[in-house]
């Protein structure tokens, strides 16, 4: 049985301790800015014990840390204070940027640190996180633990290395950020051209459906669309009635346009679509 204890009970903190097994984990110490915040999560959990100190971290095997990006280092300046013993404790971060390094104070005193993310988000109630990769770096020792941790929840476990953490988490953000600017831009166009907002997105929901099934058989040789299928149609045909209409959304379109068939190994074809344009 592993005894857990969470600090920052948020969305990912309770997610992640909800989906934990009973059996297999047992949460003890929850510990929020304030004491009423570390109650209200209890009662959501229905697990672990609102802490009033830090001392209670004594109990823990792991220190699950799932505070906000600006409130980890005054955290773990804090942990590295209190009167806790951490030698065999293992400490872990779910930060998105943050590496195994911002748990370095708590590696001198003995913990065994490391940095969990899930590749996830959580912005609704989640059920299950079967299948969702969680990406780690830091200690060996930690390595052993938070694997297991990913084993009990169904999930995919990633080593990755400590110097190309942003790589994957800028892959997260052009999956999520860039994509949601993209499916905007895409709404707006449909709606140009006599769509409502709702049919739009209705619309384009399809479309992005129907090429995540592409990607997911064929990844990049999918062709999922005119650009893909025949690059100068674009030129030909899109972009000088688009230019006509909307001259920033013709030039952001043949940026990326240009941008996705590089990416895709057709320069050829990428400095095509430039020079006719």
């Amino acid at each position: 049985m592993t005894r857990l204890a969470l600090i920052g009970p948020g969305r990912v903190g309770r997610t992640l301790v909800q989906l934990l097994p009973k059996d297999k984990v047992r949460l003890g110490a929850v510990l929020s800015r304030d004491l009423t915040s570390a109650r209200r999560a209890v009662r959501l959990m229905k697990r672990g014990s609102a802490a009033r100190t830090l001392q209670r971290l004594n109990e823990a095997d792991v220190v699950l840390i799932a505070v906000p990006e600006p409130a980890l280092d005054g955290v773990v300046e804090q942990l590295s204070q209190a009167k806790v013993d951490y030698q065999d404790k293992v400490v872990l971060h779910t930060s998105t940027a943050h590496g195994s390094e911002a748990l370095a104070l708590l590696e001198t005193l003995g913990a065994a640190v490391g940095s969990l993310q899930p590749l996830y988000i959580f912005q609704s109630p989640v059920l299950t996180l079967s299948g969702v990769y969680f990406v780690y770096e830091g200690t060996r020792v930690a390595a052993a633990v938070a694997r297991q941790l990913v084993r009990e929840l169904g999930a995919e476990f990633q080593l990755v290395k400590a110097d190309h953490k942003a790589n994957h988490t800028v892959a997260v953000s052009m999956a999520s950020d860039l994509l949601t600017g993209l499916l905007e831009g895409a709404t707006r166009q449909m709606m140009t051209s006599g769509f409502t907002r709702r049919r739009a997105l209705a619309a384009i929901s399809q479309v992005v459906e129907a090429t995540m099934e592409e990607y997911a058989r064929s990844g990049r040789n999918s062709r999922p669309g005119p650009l893909l299928q025949r690059s100068r149609i674009a030129a030909e045909q899109y972009l000088p009635a688009l230019q006509a209409a909307d001259p920033e959304a013709a030039e952001h379109y043949r940026s990326l346009s240009a941008l996705t068939l590089r990416v895709l190994g057709r320069d050829k074809e990428a400095g095509q679509l430039a020079s006719d344009t």
